[in-house]
C-alpha cells in the first residue's frame, strides 16, 4: 500500500511539475505572439500608406483623363481581388464519401450537411448524438426543427440517419454504427465537431484530462472502423516531407507572418520530446503540422457518377460504388483557444500509446457503464508498423521487442484548416450541457475584438 501511495505521490509531483513548465511555455508563446502581432501590423500600416501612395501617383499622372482613371481603379480592384482570394476555405468531404458525425448536439450540422451547397446525399451520412431523443429535445430548443427539416430531406426515415445514446468513445461496441460501417465498406470521414466532456470539472488540470480521455477513447474505438483505400494527395506529401509548414499563429495567410517566430513547437517538431512524457506538457498553441495551402489538393481517384442528387433517396439503398476506394480519416474541430488547444489533440494522435497510460492513469474517473482503452485495445484496432526509425523498448509502445526498430501504432496529421462555421448555413456550436443552461451559440463568443478562430485536424491510421 505505501508503495502504491508513493508512486501515486510521485505521479502527481510529476503532472504538476510539468503543468507548471507549460503554463511558463504557453505564457512566453503568447509574448511572442503579441510582439509578432504589433509587428505584422507595423509593417501591414506601411504597406497600406506605399500602395496609398502608389494610387496617388497614378491617378496624378493620369489627371483629368478619365478613361485612365478608370483603368487605375479598375488595377485597384484586381489586386483587392487578388488579395482576398488568398483566403481559401476547405471543402472537408467529398460528395460520394461515407460520413459519421458523432457528438452532434442540436443537429444543426447535420442539417447543413445535408442542405445546399453542401447536399450530401442522406444514404451516405450518419449522425449520432450522445444523449437520448428526449434529453437532445429538452436540452436544445432547435433540435426538434432541425431534426424535422433532416427528416424532409430524407425520405427513407430519420432512424435510418439519426442515432441516438452513441457514445463517441465506445463507437467499435455500437452494433448498429458498427454494422453501418460494415454494409457501408468502411467510413471515409469521421467528424466530431467541438467535442467536450460537458463534466463542468472546476480544476483546470482534471477538464484537460478528462477532455484528453475522451479523444483518446474515440481516437482509439473508431479506428477498425475506418475504411482502407489510397490516401489522399495531401496526406502523402505530408508524409513525403513537403506538408510541414512554417510555425503557424492560427491565420490564415501564412505569407504575411513573421518567420521569425521559433519556439518549442519548432524543437518539438524536428528534435522529438525531451524527457519523460507528460499529458500537459510539450505544447505551442501556434503549431500546427500543415500548412493550409494543401489543403485544396485534390484527392488521387477520378470522381464517379455525380451522387449531389437527394430527391427520393433511401438512407438504405445501396450507392453506387466508389471509383477508388480511399483510405478513411478522422476530423477534430476544435477552436483555437483555452482550454480546447490545451488538449494536445496532435500529439495525443501520433504518440497515441505513449500518452494513453499517462491519460487513464491520471483523468478523472469514467461515469458508471464507460470503458477506459488500454495498450491491448491498441494493439488489435490499429495496423502493426514495421520499418521505422523509431526504437521501441522491450514490450512497449506498439508491441516491438527490445531492440527492434518499429512506429508507434496510431495516425499520422494529414492536415489541418481553418473551419469556417459562416460557410455551414444555420450550424450553431450548442455547449454539451444544453442551451439553456450555458447560453448561445459558442462560436460568437470572442477573444479581445475578434471571434476565437477554428481549426479543424483530419488524421489518418499510420501505415
Amino acid at each position: 500500500m505505501a508503495k502504491k501511495n508513493l508512486k501515486s505521490a510521485l505521479a502527481s509531483h510529476n503532472l504538476k511539475k510539468a503543468q507548471k513548465a507549460h503554463e511558463e511555455k504557453v505564457q512566453a508563446a503568447q509574448a511572442r505572439k503579441a510582439d509578432s502581432i504589433k509587428a505584422s501590423a507595423s509593417g501591414n500600416a506601411a504597406k497600406k500608406r506605399q500602395q496609398a501612395i502608389k494610387r496617388r501617383k497614378l491617378v496624378g499622372v493620369v489627371g483629368e483623363d478619365t478613361e485612365g482613371s478608370t483603368k487605375a481603379l479598375e488595377l485597384e480592384g484586381q489586386i483587392k481581388r487578388v488579395d482576398k482570394g488568398k483566403k481559401r476555405s476547405v471543402e472537408p468531404f467529398e460528395k460520394d464519401d461515407t460520413i459519421l458525425l458523432v457528438g452532434e448536439g442540436d443537429f444543426s450540422f447535420t442539417l447543413s450537411l445535408l442542405s445546399p451547397p453542401h447536399s450530401h446525399p442522406p444514404n451516405r451520412i450518419l449522425s449520432t448524438s450522445f444523449d437520448s431523443e428526449a434529453s437532445c429535445l429538452a436540452k436544445y430548443p432547435l433540435a426538434a426543427s432541425h431534426l424535422a427539416q433532416i427528416r424532409a430531406l430524407c425520405p427513407a426515415g430519420i432512424d435510418d440517419l439519426v442515432r441516438f445514446n452513441v457514445d463517441a468513445g465506445a463507437l467499435q461496441s455500437d452494433k448498429f454504427v458498427r454494422k453501418w460501417a460494415e454494409r457501408a465498406g468502411g467510413l471515409n470521414k469521421v467528424w466530431f465537431g467541438f467535442p467536450h466532456v460537458g463534466m463542468g470539472h472546476k480544476d483546470e488540470r482534471r477538464n484537460i484530462l478528462a477532455n484528453q480521455l475522451l479523444l483518446l477513447r474515440f481516437l482509439v474505438s473508431v479506428a477498425p472502423l475506418l475504411a482502407t483505400g489510397e490516401k489522399p494527395r495531401y496526406a502523402l506529401l505530408n508524409e513525403q516531407g513537403g506538408g510541414k509548414s512554417k510555425k503557424r499563429k492560427g491565420g490564415e495567410e501564412d505569407e504575411d507572418e513573421d518567420e521569425g517566430n521559433g519556439d518549442a513547437a519548432g524543437e518539438y517538431i524536428e528534435e522529438g520530446i525531451d524527457g519523460a512524457l507528460s499529458p500537459l506538457g510539450q505544447l505551442d498553441e501556434e503549431e500546427t503540422l500543415m500548412d493550409d495551402d494543401l489543403a485544396d489538393v485534390p484527392l488521387p481517384h477520378e470522381a464517379g457518377s455525380d451522387p449531389t442528387t437527394t430527391s427520393a433517396t433511401s438512407a438504405t439503398t445501396p450507392y453506387p460504388p466508389q471509383s477508388a476506394p480511399r483510405a478513411g480519416s478522422v476530423m477534430v474541430t476544435l477552436r483555437e483557444s483555452k482550454p480546447y488547444t490545451l488538449w494536445q489533440l496532435n500529439h495525443l494522435a501520433t504518440r497515441l500509446t505513449s500518452m494513453l497510460p499517462l491519460v487513464v492513469a491520471s483523468a478523472p474517473a469514467l461515469p458508471k457503464g464507460m470503458k477506459a482503452p488500454t495498450i491491448e485495445d491498441v494493439r488489435q484496432n490499429f495496423p502493426e508498423q514495421e520499418g521505422s526509425t523509431k526504437e521501441s523498448p522491450a514490450g512497449g509502445n506498439g508491441g516491438g521487442l527490445g531492440g527492434q526498430k518499429r512506429k508507434d501504432r496510431g495516425y499520422d496529421v494529414w492536415r489541418s484548416f481553418q473551419f469556417h462555421p459562416r460557410e455551414w448555413k444555420g450550424y450553431r456550436h450548442v455547449r454539451t450541457v444544453g442551451a439553456k443552461a450555458g447560453g448561445g451559440d459558442l462560436l460568437s463568443i470572442k477573444e479581445g475584438e475578434e471571434e476565437a478562430s477554428c481549426r479543424t485536424w483530419e488524421l489518418g491510421l499510420r501505415t
